[in-house]
Protein backbone atom coordinates (compact mmCIF):
# COMPACT_ATOMS: atom_id res chain seq x y z
CA UNK A 1 0.00 0.00 0.00
CA UNK A 2 2.95 2.33 -0.35
CA UNK A 3 5.80 3.57 1.76
CA UNK A 4 3.57 5.21 4.37
CA UNK A 5 1.27 2.41 5.33
CA UNK A 6 3.50 0.25 7.37
CA UNK A 7 2.56 3.00 9.86
CA UNK A 8 -1.00 1.75 10.10
CA UNK A 9 0.28 -0.76 12.65
CA UNK A 10 0.13 1.74 15.49
CA UNK A 11 2.87 0.29 17.65
CA UNK A 12 6.43 0.20 16.45
CA UNK A 13 9.73 -0.31 18.17
CA UNK A 14 12.49 2.17 18.80
CA UNK A 15 15.31 1.60 21.25
CA UNK A 16 13.38 0.36 24.27
CA UNK A 17 14.11 0.56 27.96
CA UNK A 18 16.65 -1.67 29.63
CA UNK A 19 15.43 -5.22 30.14
CA UNK A 20 15.56 -6.99 33.48
CA UNK A 21 17.60 -10.17 33.36
CA UNK A 22 16.05 -13.25 34.88
CA UNK A 23 16.82 -13.49 38.59
CA UNK A 24 17.78 -9.84 38.97
CA UNK A 25 16.48 -7.91 41.93
CA UNK A 26 14.72 -4.81 40.68
CA UNK A 27 12.49 -3.67 43.53
CA UNK A 28 13.18 -2.82 47.16
CA UNK A 29 10.89 -5.43 48.71
CA UNK A 30 12.63 -8.26 46.84
CA UNK A 31 16.02 -6.82 47.73
CA UNK A 32 15.24 -6.87 51.44
CA UNK A 33 14.07 -10.48 51.25
CA UNK A 34 17.27 -11.55 49.52
CA UNK A 35 19.86 -9.55 51.43
CA UNK A 36 22.70 -11.62 52.96
CA UNK A 37 22.78 -11.85 56.76
CA UNK A 38 26.40 -10.74 57.11
CA UNK A 39 26.86 -6.99 57.34
CA UNK A 40 29.68 -6.68 54.78
CA UNK A 41 27.90 -8.39 51.86
CA UNK A 42 24.62 -6.75 52.96
CA UNK A 43 26.20 -3.29 52.69
CA UNK A 44 27.65 -4.06 49.26
CA UNK A 45 24.29 -5.26 47.91
CA UNK A 46 22.54 -2.15 49.20
CA UNK A 47 25.23 0.10 47.76
CA UNK A 48 24.98 -1.54 44.31
CA UNK A 49 21.17 -1.36 44.37
CA UNK A 50 21.16 2.35 45.25
CA UNK A 51 23.57 3.07 42.38
CA UNK A 52 21.57 1.15 39.73
CA UNK A 53 19.93 3.78 37.51
CA UNK A 54 17.53 1.26 36.02
CA UNK A 55 15.62 1.07 39.29
CA UNK A 56 12.82 3.21 40.69
CA UNK A 57 14.27 6.29 42.38
CA UNK A 58 12.19 5.86 45.55
CA UNK A 59 13.52 2.30 45.95
CA UNK A 60 17.10 3.51 45.49
CA UNK A 61 16.58 6.15 48.17
CA UNK A 62 15.15 3.53 50.55
CA UNK A 63 18.20 1.35 49.96
CA UNK A 64 20.42 4.31 50.85
CA UNK A 65 18.51 4.88 54.08
CA UNK A 66 18.87 1.22 55.01
CA UNK A 67 22.58 1.50 54.27
CA UNK A 68 22.88 4.45 56.66
CA UNK A 69 21.04 2.44 59.31
CA UNK A 70 23.54 -0.40 58.99
CA UNK A 71 26.71 1.72 59.13
CA UNK A 72 28.14 2.73 62.49
CA UNK A 73 27.64 6.37 63.44
CA UNK A 74 31.39 7.01 63.34
CA UNK A 75 32.00 5.10 60.09
CA UNK A 76 33.65 7.46 57.53
CA UNK A 77 31.72 5.65 54.77
CA UNK A 78 28.57 7.45 55.94
CA UNK A 79 29.85 10.64 54.28
CA UNK A 80 29.78 9.15 50.79
CA UNK A 81 26.42 7.48 51.40
CA UNK A 82 24.96 10.84 52.45
CA UNK A 83 26.39 12.47 49.32
CA UNK A 84 24.95 9.69 47.18
CA UNK A 85 21.58 10.22 48.86
CA UNK A 86 21.80 13.95 48.11
CA UNK A 87 22.33 13.12 44.43
CA UNK A 88 19.31 10.81 44.42
CA UNK A 89 17.15 13.43 46.12
CA UNK A 90 18.18 15.81 43.35
CA UNK A 91 17.01 13.35 40.69
CA UNK A 92 13.75 12.95 42.63
CA UNK A 93 13.33 16.76 42.90
CA UNK A 94 13.18 16.46 46.69
CA UNK A 95 14.80 19.79 47.49
CA UNK A 96 14.42 19.76 51.27
CA UNK A 97 15.75 16.22 51.66
CA UNK A 98 18.68 17.01 49.36
CA UNK A 99 19.61 20.04 51.45
CA UNK A 100 19.46 17.96 54.65
CA UNK A 101 21.63 15.21 53.17
CA UNK A 102 24.23 17.74 51.99
CA UNK A 103 24.28 19.43 55.38
CA UNK A 104 24.68 16.07 57.15
CA UNK A 105 27.50 15.07 54.77
CA UNK A 106 29.25 18.37 55.42
CA UNK A 107 29.06 17.86 59.19
CA UNK A 108 30.29 14.25 58.99
CA UNK A 109 33.16 15.15 56.69
CA UNK A 110 34.25 17.92 59.08
CA UNK A 111 34.14 15.48 62.00
CA UNK A 112 36.37 13.08 60.05
CA UNK A 113 38.78 15.90 59.23
CA UNK A 114 38.03 15.88 55.52
CA UNK A 115 37.78 19.61 54.79
CA UNK A 116 37.79 19.13 51.00
CA UNK A 117 34.63 17.02 51.03
CA UNK A 118 33.01 19.23 53.67
CA UNK A 119 33.65 22.29 51.51
CA UNK A 120 32.31 20.54 48.39
CA UNK A 121 29.07 19.60 50.17
CA UNK A 122 28.67 23.16 51.47
CA UNK A 123 29.38 24.67 48.05
CA UNK A 124 26.82 22.43 46.33
CA UNK A 125 24.20 23.30 48.93
CA UNK A 126 24.82 27.05 48.52
CA UNK A 127 25.03 26.80 44.72
CA UNK A 128 21.68 24.99 44.62
CA UNK A 129 20.08 28.04 46.22
CA UNK A 130 21.84 30.43 43.85
CA UNK A 131 20.71 28.36 40.87
CA UNK A 132 17.08 28.62 41.91
CA UNK A 133 17.39 32.39 42.23
CA UNK A 134 19.19 32.80 38.90
CA UNK A 135 16.70 30.48 37.13
CA UNK A 136 13.81 32.68 38.27
CA UNK A 137 15.62 35.81 37.04
CA UNK A 138 16.41 34.18 33.71
CA UNK A 139 12.86 32.94 33.10
CA UNK A 140 11.57 36.42 33.88
CA UNK A 141 13.95 37.82 31.26
CA UNK A 142 12.79 35.31 28.65
CA UNK A 143 9.14 36.13 29.30
CA UNK A 144 9.90 39.84 28.84
CA UNK A 145 12.15 39.15 25.83
CA UNK A 146 14.83 41.11 27.69
CA UNK A 147 18.30 40.41 26.28
CA UNK A 148 20.07 43.38 27.87
CA UNK A 149 23.35 42.97 29.74
CA UNK A 150 23.33 41.23 33.10
CA UNK A 151 22.53 43.33 36.13
CA UNK A 152 25.22 43.42 38.86
CA UNK A 153 23.18 40.96 40.96
CA UNK A 154 22.77 38.56 38.03
CA UNK A 155 26.45 38.81 37.14
CA UNK A 156 27.46 38.08 40.75
CA UNK A 157 25.20 35.02 40.83
CA UNK A 158 26.59 33.79 37.51
CA UNK A 159 30.18 34.03 38.76
CA UNK A 160 29.35 32.27 42.03
CA UNK A 161 27.56 29.46 40.19
CA UNK A 162 30.42 29.01 37.74
CA UNK A 163 32.83 28.72 40.65
CA UNK A 164 30.58 26.19 42.34
CA UNK A 165 30.32 23.89 39.31
CA UNK A 166 33.46 21.93 40.22
CA UNK A 167 31.94 20.95 43.57
CA UNK A 168 29.18 18.99 41.82
CA UNK A 169 31.83 17.02 39.98
CA UNK A 170 33.71 16.54 43.25
CA UNK A 171 30.75 14.75 44.89
CA UNK A 172 29.86 12.80 41.72
CA UNK A 173 26.61 14.67 41.05
CA UNK A 174 26.31 14.35 37.25
CA UNK A 175 22.61 15.21 37.37
CA UNK A 176 23.17 18.41 39.36
CA UNK A 177 26.17 19.43 37.26
CA UNK A 178 24.20 18.98 34.04
CA UNK A 179 21.28 20.99 35.38
CA UNK A 180 23.66 23.76 36.46
CA UNK A 181 25.24 24.00 33.03
CA UNK A 182 21.82 24.06 31.36
CA UNK A 183 20.95 27.12 33.45
CA UNK A 184 24.22 28.82 32.45
CA UNK A 185 23.59 28.03 28.77
CA UNK A 186 20.05 29.40 29.06
CA UNK A 187 21.53 32.54 30.62
CA UNK A 188 23.74 32.97 27.55
CA UNK A 189 20.66 32.58 25.38
CA UNK A 190 18.62 35.04 27.45
CA UNK A 191 21.26 37.76 27.47
CA UNK A 192 21.93 38.00 23.76
CA UNK A 193 25.10 35.93 23.38
CA UNK A 194 25.88 35.04 19.77
CA UNK A 195 23.77 32.12 18.62
CA UNK A 196 26.79 29.97 17.57
CA UNK A 197 28.20 30.40 21.11
CA UNK A 198 24.87 29.37 22.65
CA UNK A 199 24.62 26.37 20.33
CA UNK A 200 28.18 25.34 21.23
CA UNK A 201 27.29 25.50 24.95
CA UNK A 202 24.34 23.16 24.44
CA UNK A 203 26.41 20.84 22.25
CA UNK A 204 29.03 20.50 25.00
CA UNK A 205 26.23 19.60 27.40
CA UNK A 206 25.17 16.66 25.24
CA UNK A 207 28.67 15.24 25.63
CA UNK A 208 28.98 16.05 29.34
CA UNK A 209 25.55 14.86 30.50
CA UNK A 210 26.46 11.19 30.61
CA UNK A 211 24.43 8.32 29.19
CA UNK A 212 22.59 7.20 32.32
CA UNK A 213 18.87 7.23 32.86
CA UNK A 214 19.11 9.79 35.68
CA UNK A 215 20.06 12.51 33.18
CA UNK A 216 17.97 11.30 30.22
CA UNK A 217 15.28 13.95 30.51
CA UNK A 218 17.99 16.63 30.82
CA UNK A 219 19.56 15.44 27.57
CA UNK A 220 16.11 15.62 26.00
CA UNK A 221 15.79 19.20 27.29
CA UNK A 222 19.16 20.06 25.73
CA UNK A 223 18.04 18.62 22.37
CA UNK A 224 14.97 20.87 22.46
CA UNK A 225 17.13 23.86 23.36
CA UNK A 226 19.42 23.11 20.40
CA UNK A 227 16.35 22.98 18.14
CA UNK A 228 15.27 26.38 19.43
CA UNK A 229 18.66 27.94 18.75
CA UNK A 230 18.99 26.33 15.32
CA UNK A 231 15.62 27.75 14.33
CA UNK A 232 16.72 31.22 15.40
CA UNK A 233 19.86 30.77 13.31
CA UNK A 234 17.71 30.02 10.26
CA UNK A 235 18.80 26.36 10.22
CA UNK A 236 15.19 25.19 10.13
CA UNK A 237 15.66 21.70 8.72
CA UNK A 238 18.35 20.97 11.31
CA UNK A 239 16.06 22.37 14.04
CA UNK A 240 13.29 19.98 13.02
CA UNK A 241 15.72 17.05 12.99
CA UNK A 242 16.96 17.90 16.50
CA UNK A 243 13.43 18.26 17.87
CA UNK A 244 12.37 14.95 16.35
CA UNK A 245 15.38 13.24 17.94
CA UNK A 246 14.18 14.56 21.31
CA UNK A 247 10.70 13.17 20.64
CA UNK A 248 12.15 9.73 19.93
CA UNK A 249 14.22 9.54 23.09
CA UNK A 250 12.96 6.81 25.40
CA UNK A 251 12.71 8.59 28.75
CA UNK A 252 11.17 6.39 31.44
CA UNK A 253 10.49 8.65 34.46
CA UNK A 254 12.71 7.97 37.47
CA UNK A 255 9.55 7.23 39.46
CA UNK A 256 9.24 4.02 37.43
CA UNK A 257 11.80 1.24 36.85
CA UNK A 258 13.51 1.32 33.47
CA UNK A 259 12.21 -2.21 32.87
CA UNK A 260 8.69 -0.81 32.44
CA UNK A 261 7.48 -1.22 28.89
CA UNK A 262 7.33 2.00 26.87
CA UNK A 263 5.00 1.73 23.92
CA UNK A 264 6.09 3.91 21.03
CA UNK A 265 3.42 4.96 18.55
CA UNK A 266 3.11 6.99 15.40
CA UNK A 267 1.69 9.76 17.60
CA UNK A 268 4.94 10.38 19.49
CA UNK A 269 5.48 13.85 18.05
CA UNK A 270 5.43 16.41 20.87
CA UNK A 271 3.47 19.64 20.91
CA UNK A 272 6.83 21.44 20.89
CA UNK A 273 7.76 19.79 17.59
CA UNK A 274 4.31 20.28 16.09
CA UNK A 275 4.54 24.02 16.75
CA UNK A 276 8.03 24.09 15.25
CA UNK A 277 6.79 22.23 12.15
CA UNK A 278 3.94 24.71 11.77
CA UNK A 279 6.35 27.66 11.88
CA UNK A 280 8.96 26.30 9.50
CA UNK A 281 6.34 25.23 6.98
CA UNK A 282 6.01 28.92 6.11
CA UNK A 283 9.65 28.74 4.92
CA UNK A 284 9.17 25.64 2.77
CA UNK A 285 10.43 23.07 5.31
CA UNK A 286 8.10 20.08 5.66
CA UNK A 287 8.57 17.88 8.70
CA UNK A 288 7.32 14.69 7.09
CA UNK A 289 9.96 15.10 4.35
CA UNK A 290 12.67 15.63 6.99
CA UNK A 291 11.55 12.46 8.74
CA UNK A 292 11.53 10.43 5.54
CA UNK A 293 15.02 11.62 4.62
CA UNK A 294 16.68 11.48 8.03
CA UNK A 295 14.81 8.85 10.06
CA UNK A 296 13.42 5.36 9.86
CA UNK A 297 9.82 6.30 10.57
CA UNK A 298 7.32 9.16 10.56
CA UNK A 299 5.54 10.37 13.69
CA UNK A 300 2.60 12.74 14.02
CA UNK A 301 1.05 14.95 16.65
CA UNK A 302 -2.21 13.67 18.15
CA UNK A 303 -4.48 16.72 18.36
CA UNK A 304 -6.98 14.83 20.52
CA UNK A 305 -4.56 15.56 23.40
CA UNK A 306 -5.54 19.23 23.21
CA UNK A 307 -8.48 20.68 25.17
CA UNK A 308 -11.81 20.15 23.43
CA UNK A 309 -13.14 23.06 21.38
CA UNK A 310 -16.67 24.17 20.67
CA UNK A 311 -16.22 23.84 16.91
CA UNK A 312 -13.32 23.29 14.53
CA UNK A 313 -12.68 26.40 12.48
CA UNK A 314 -10.98 26.45 9.06
CA UNK A 315 -7.60 27.32 10.58
CA UNK A 316 -7.73 24.24 12.85
CA UNK A 317 -8.83 21.97 10.03
CA UNK A 318 -6.07 23.30 7.78
CA UNK A 319 -3.41 22.92 10.47
CA UNK A 320 -4.39 19.31 11.09
CA UNK A 321 -4.30 18.62 7.36
CA UNK A 322 -0.84 20.15 7.18
CA UNK A 323 0.25 17.60 9.81
CA UNK A 324 -1.26 14.51 8.15
CA UNK A 325 -1.90 15.49 4.54
CA UNK A 326 1.23 13.79 3.21
CA UNK A 327 -0.47 10.45 3.85
CA UNK A 328 -3.33 11.27 1.47
CA UNK A 329 -1.05 12.82 -1.13
CA UNK A 330 1.01 9.63 -1.12
CA UNK A 331 -2.14 7.62 -1.90
CA UNK A 332 -3.00 9.76 -4.89
CA UNK A 333 0.57 9.85 -6.17
CA UNK A 334 1.30 6.16 -5.72
CA UNK A 335 -2.00 4.89 -7.07
CA UNK A 336 -1.68 7.15 -10.14
CA UNK A 337 -5.37 7.82 -10.61
CA UNK A 338 -6.60 7.11 -14.11
CA UNK A 339 -5.09 9.50 -16.62
CA UNK A 340 -3.46 11.51 -13.84
CA UNK A 341 -6.75 13.28 -13.16
CA UNK A 342 -7.48 15.18 -9.96
CA UNK A 343 -9.20 13.30 -7.16
CA UNK A 344 -11.66 14.80 -4.70
CA UNK A 345 -11.67 13.23 -1.24
CA UNK A 346 -14.31 14.20 1.34
CA UNK A 347 -14.72 13.20 4.98
CA UNK A 348 -16.44 14.07 8.25
CA UNK A 349 -14.66 14.77 11.56
CA UNK A 350 -16.38 13.32 14.62
CA UNK A 351 -16.61 15.02 18.02
CA UNK A 352 -13.86 12.64 19.18
CA UNK A 353 -11.48 13.92 16.49
CA UNK A 354 -11.66 10.82 14.27
CA UNK A 355 -12.49 10.66 10.58
CA UNK A 356 -15.75 9.15 9.33
CA UNK A 357 -17.74 8.89 6.05
CA UNK A 358 -14.88 8.98 3.54
CA UNK A 359 -15.96 9.61 -0.05
CA UNK A 360 -13.62 9.47 -3.06
CA UNK A 361 -14.62 11.01 -6.37
CA UNK A 362 -14.76 10.01 -9.20
CA UNK A 363 -17.01 7.32 -7.71
CA UNK A 364 -15.22 4.62 -9.71
CA UNK A 365 -12.20 5.05 -7.39
CA UNK A 366 -14.19 4.68 -4.16
CA UNK A 367 -13.83 0.91 -3.76
CA UNK A 368 -10.57 0.50 -5.66
CA UNK A 369 -6.97 0.62 -4.37
CA UNK A 370 -6.98 4.43 -4.14
CA UNK A 371 -10.20 4.49 -2.10
CA UNK A 372 -8.87 1.86 0.29
CA UNK A 373 -5.57 3.70 0.62
CA UNK A 374 -7.38 6.98 1.38
CA UNK A 375 -9.53 5.35 4.07
CA UNK A 376 -6.44 3.80 5.69
CA UNK A 377 -4.65 7.15 5.63
CA UNK A 378 -7.58 9.08 7.08
CA UNK A 379 -7.94 6.50 9.85
CA UNK A 380 -4.58 7.79 11.12
CA UNK A 381 -5.68 11.46 11.22
CA UNK A 382 -6.33 12.88 14.71
CA UNK A 383 -8.20 16.20 14.85
CA UNK A 384 -8.84 18.18 18.04
CA UNK A 385 -11.95 17.06 19.92
CA UNK A 386 -15.01 19.31 19.65
CA UNK A 387 -18.35 19.65 21.36
CA UNK A 388 -20.36 19.77 18.16
CA UNK A 389 -18.41 17.54 15.76
CA UNK A 390 -19.57 16.94 12.21
CA UNK A 391 -17.03 19.19 10.49
CA UNK A 392 -16.95 18.51 6.76
CA UNK A 393 -13.57 18.53 5.00
CA UNK A 394 -12.59 17.97 1.39
CA UNK A 395 -9.39 18.13 -0.60
CA UNK A 396 -8.75 18.01 -4.35
CA UNK A 397 -5.44 16.29 -5.02
CA UNK A 398 -3.45 15.47 -8.14
CA UNK A 399 -0.58 12.98 -8.53
CA UNK A 400 2.85 14.53 -7.94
Amino acid sequence: MGRFFWLVGILWGLAGPAQAARGEVHDYATLMRRLPRKTGPRVERLRAFAADQRLRISDRIRAGRELLRLLDEDDPARVQVLLDQAVLFGVAHSRRERTRALFAAEERAAQHRDPVTAQAARTVRETDERLRTLSEMMESRLRRDDDTALTPDEAALQVAIQRGAAAYDRIGDVYGATGLRIVLARLKEATGATLPDVLAAYTRLLRAGGNGRDTAHLRQEVRRARARVLEHMGERKEAVHESLIADRMVVVPATRPAFDKVERTIYDKSRHTEQLCHRVRLFGVHCDEVQQQEMDNVVYYDYTRDPARTTLGPDVLDRTYDEYGGLLQACVTEQKSAGGEAVRIEWQVTAQGRVDHVVVRPAALQDGPLGRCARDALAIFRYPRSQEGGSHVHRVLSPQ
